[in-house]
């Protein structure tokens, strides 16, 4: 996108993130103190979000941005840190390229006794990626599915509803969907398969049958660290962890002092 000292070419559905070096005020996170204007002088609509854990900040666009268009992200010294301490202004401006007209693609899919992962190649609709009824989860006893969910082992998949008690949630940051609160068995194969409701921020909706579903196996989760499965993992502490059954192996061992007659002690 760095060309001769202009960036160019910025996909329409990107999504400006600046990063600092300290913690900022939420407060002062605001569509008043940061802004995207299109050619320099209209304000672009779209939403705010400080993420506290690297101290950075996201400028969400409301719709996908024009192809071939010049945009400027401004932050002002109104947004300040903890202290009270005013940021350096920022002024950046990019053109993006051409219209997007790829459709979105699953990566790849994980699953564990709790619920499934889903990875996306793109950013995608927040509101249609977390509808329930644009998916298909199935699931099979001990025997994994057929690539497009059909039959697995010597009979068919279970579906299961994702319409009740779960929790679907879309990570803008990874473009990844997370399905928790479901009940599944470690070892059964799995399903999923995304309808083309789901559509990325540029409005592109997946393919009838092309790169919209994974298959994999479920893990048991008492096998992550913590033994909470992969939806626990950025919570988890050192409590989560018996250092009395995990201890320490020794890869080598060699003397410490090479004075003769002398002891070197292990602990």
């Amino acid at each position: 996108y760095l060309s001769g000292g202009s960036i160019i070419g910025v996909p329409v559905g990107f999504i400006p993130r600046v990063s600092f070096d300290g913690p900022l005020n939420p407060s002062t996170v605001t569509t008043t103190n940061i802004t995207l204007k299109k050619n320099g002088s209209v304000n672009t609509a779209g939403s705010v979000y400080y993420n506290s854990m690297d101290n950075a900040v996201e400028f969400v666009p409301d719709n996908v941005l024009s192809a071939s268009t010049s945009y400027t992200l401004n932050i002002s010294a109104s947004v300040t840190s903890i202290s009270g301490t005013a940021v350096a202004i920022i002024t950046k401006t990019f053109t993006t390229g051409a219209a997007d007209v790829v459709k979105p693609k699953i990566v790849y899919a994980d699953g564990d006794n709790y619920g499934i992962s889903v990875q996306f190649d793109e950013p995608l609709n927040q509101t249609k990626a977390e509808n329930g009824s644009y998916y298909t989860l199935k699931t099979c006893s001990a025997s994994t599915i057929s690539a497009d969910g059909t039959t697995c082992g010597s009979g068919s998949p279970t579906t299961v509803s994702l319409l009740s008690g779960v929790n679907l949630h879309y990570e803008r940051d990874e473009n990844k969907m997370w399905m928790d609160g479901l009940t599944l068995t470690p070892g059964d194969g799995f399903y999923i398969g995304v309808s083309t409701s789901v559509t990325d921020i540029a409005g592109n909706g997946f393919h009838a049958t092309d790169n919209k579903s994974w298959t994999g196996n479920v893990m048991d989760g008492s096998k992550f660290g913590g033994g909470q499965g992969m939806f626990q993992q950025d919570t988890m502490g050192m409590e989560d962890f018996n250092m009395k059954s995990m201890g320490m192996m020794p890869v080598g061992a060699w003397p410490m002092n090479s004075m003769a007659n002398t002891t070197t002690l292990y602990f």
